[in-house]
């Protein structure tokens, strides 16, 4: 979880972009990752 000075939380999101069906987010560590595993040989 994530807080500010004040103590107020903050959620992650993705709330668009042309990859944005790519990658899953973390709501509350605001970690960012692949939803599958890219494959470098064949992009």
């Amino acid at each position: 979880m994530v807080t500010d000075g004040d103590g107020d939380t903050f959620t992650y999101s993705i709330t668009g972009g042309a990859d944005q069906t790519l990658f899953v987010i973390d709501a509350s560590a605001g970690a960012l990752s692949f939803k599958n595993a890219p494959d470098y040989e064949n992009p």
